[in-house]
């Protein structure tokens, strides 16, 4: 009878999925283990996406259905969340779909750069699903972007096939996002939402699914462009409950929460609880988990829940014992500082947070915090005293992992910026100097930081410095022929011919001057002929010129201003200290002789007194003693 089924299923063409389900099922009463009709079983449970009946299914079949079925095994594990395990088995699969599935697991793994490079051999090898290649191709390059492999993406606009779909468009939009160009974002997210709206394959309810997709994404571009009345007005627009996706729904109740600026943190807390638990296989990726943890946490120090943040955060700070660079443990690091100063800041802060640094010492988000504080309260010298005793503990350590936390680009960054505010520019350049001599031998360095230290070394006349300099730019072409700053660092830095090769020849450059042309038009042939004598002329122009006269109204001019006589350039002055003033009578010719200093007139004794000729001289010579005046002591 199974025999029989298996001809009959070959030889019809049923479409419906449940009818091809029902004939396995009653096929399989009598013969459970027969593998062609399990095969077509799984199949038609995958098109229906019963995707836990199919997991199943597999695992009471046994080894030879997953040998069998390989690539739908791989895909039912993908789809129930256990995506570990699907890499492992999709790893062998050689076959176009087998392609398509590694890519997509790699993606939902975060490997994006492993899944930009399957889909980039795929688009050279183009069939009939190179529209869906280049929309997973284009998320892909928005999430390298985003989680800071920026060097890796070489797409850096949108092209014209990215705006024919609105699928397309999204990812183009998303790219532009990742990068920072919101502007051009918003437009191509309008764009999206009109294709959207005309594509004929698209039922009303999935245009409307796929439209609430967009506004989500563009409702975040709005907030960050600052554009809080369109933020407010696509808000209402937006109705989280009807989302199918749970994870969008968490995103689209976050943006809302945000785009409408709620002041009641309680309303807002239970705004968020009551979107459902995300499902194994449609969580948040790793930013955007760090980012809705960060505003839960946000939340809870707003309810003033203190002592529940310090002990939910205790548990990830204490699961490690050195220093980390993990974001979710300097996440939790730096809620529970907010905890201990209980949402101060400045001093009251500083003085809740100073204690924790002798219990966490290895701690980098406490140390970012306290760096934090110290800046805000103006105290850049303390700050750097506590970025330093960190960076001397790192230094003295025999670890390696501790070494390149010491040189991460993070820490280094915070250490040059504070270095920056204090105007220590020897330091920045030492720091990254040891940054890239620590960097360079690596398999995987950091390349802005690689750069950064390779320009900081090349303005020092120091031949070592400069050598460093090239070997850093050497080591970055391997990964990065192409990149411009790599290229004019290692001509910069080498007198080698091979350095310099990628420059355009001078013939190319000048093929389309005529030199004889531009002699004819007047250029100078030398810098000692006429461009000399011209600098020569209006360099001697200033003294020889005279100055053009600034022109006075006249209602500004006395009535008996003569025009032909020179205005006294002392007129300004009181009468008295003008130098042709001259004292009338024998007062005030004393007068002016008592208040010139080092006067050798002596005054006349009928006017002179003992005190005041006494006086004078004692502001005249400092080695004499002045008499006191007689009276009552």
């Amino acid at each position: 009878m199974s025999a029989a089924l298996n001809s009959l299923l070959q030889k019809a063409s049923i479409e419906d999925s449940d009818e091809v389900l029902a004939h396995c099922d009653a096929s399989l009463k009598n013969t459970k283990n027969d593998i062609p009709t399990l095969q077509v079983k799984v199949i038609a449970l995958l098109k229906l996406n019963r995707f836990e009946d199919a997991i199943r299914v597999f695992h009471q079949a046994g080894d030879q259905l997953k040998e069998q079925t390989a690539l739908e095994y791989a895909y039912t594990l993908y789809k129930t969340g256990d995506t570990s395990k699907a890499a492992d088995v999709a790893r062998g699969l050689d076959s176009r779909g087998g392609q398509h599935l590694r890519a997509q697991v790699a993606y939902r793994l975060e490997d994006f750069a492993t899944a930009s490079e399957i889909y980039q051999t795929l688009a050279r090898q183009p069939q009939n699903e190179d529209n869906d290649i280049r929309i997973n191709l284009n998320a892909t390059y928005a999430q390298l972007v985003w989680k800071g492999n920026r060097n890796l993406v070489k797409k850096t606009k949108a092209e014209r096939e990215d705006l024919e779909g609105f699928e397309t468009a999204y990812n183009a939009a998303c790219l532009l996002i990742a990068r920072g160009e919101l502007g051009q974002a918003e437009v191509l997210l309008r764009r999206a939402k009109n294709l959207c709206s005309a594509a004929d394959e698209l039922s009303a309810q999935q245009k409307q699914e796929e439209i609430l997709n967009i506004s989500v994404q563009q409702l975040y571009v709005l907030i960050n462009l600052g554009k809080i009345e369109a933020a407010d007005q696509l808000a209402g627009e937006i109705s989280s409950d009807t989302i199918p996706d749970v994870s969008i729904r968490r995103i689209s109740t976050i943006n809302k929460l945000v785009a409408t600026r709620g002041s009641n943190p309680y309303l807002t807390q239970r705004l968020l609880e009551n979107v459902p638990s995300l499902p194994v296989n449609d969580r948040l990726f790793g930013f955007q988990e760090l980012l809705a943890n960060k505003n839960d946490l946000a939340v809870n120090l707003a309810c003033s829940k203190i002592e529940g943040i310090k002990r939910s955060t205790a548990k990830e700070i204490n699961s490690v014992t050195g220093p980390s660079l993990d974001p979710k443990i300097n996440l939790a690091s730096t809620a529970s500082a907010a905890a201990h100063a209980q949402n101060q800041l400045g001093r009251a802060g500083l003085k809740a947070i100073l204690p924790l640094v002798d219990k966490r010492p290895h701690d980098v988000g406490l140390l970012a915090t306290v760096i934090q504080l110290y800046v805000l309260t103006g105290n850049n010298g303390a700050a750097i005293h506590v970025m330093e005793k960190f960076l001397k503990k790192l230094d003295d350590s025999s670890s390696a992992a501790e070494q390149d936390i010491r040189y991460s680009p993070g820490l280094l960054a915070t250490a040059v910026s504070l270095y920056a505010l204090e105007g220590r520019k020897s330091l920045i350049e030492n720091e990254l100097s040891k940054a890239g001599s620590h960097w360079k031998a690596k398999q995987k360095p950091p390349p802005d930081l690689l750069k950064a230290a390779g320009i900081s070394l090349l303005v020092r006349d120091d031949p070592d410095d400069i050598r460093l300099a090239g070997e850093l730019f050497e080591a970055l072409r391997k990964s990065h022929p192409g990149d411009k700053i790599v290229k004019a660092g290692l001509a910069a830095s080498s007198s080698q011919q091979s350095t310099t090769d990628f420059l355009t020849p001078i013939e190319r450059l000048t093929a389309g001057i005529d030199v004889a042309a531009l002699e004819t038009a007047g250029i100078p042939r030398s810098g000692t002929s006429a461009a000399a004598a011209l600098l020569k002329r209006k360099r001697a122009e200033p003294s020889s010129m005279k100055q053009s006269k600034k022109r006075i109204r006249k209602s500004q001019l006395p009535k008996d201003f003569d025009p032909n006589k020179k205005m006294d350039p002392e007129r300004w002055l009181p009468l008295r200290d003008r130098s042709t003033y001259r004292p009338k009578g024998k007062k005030g010719k004393q007068k002016q002789s008592a208040a010139t200093q080092g006067t050798s007139e002596k005054p006349s004794d009928a006017t002179a007194t003992p005190e005041r000729s006494t006086v004078a001289t004692a502001s005249t010579n400092a080695g004499s003693k002045a008499k006191k005046k007689k009276g009552k002591r």
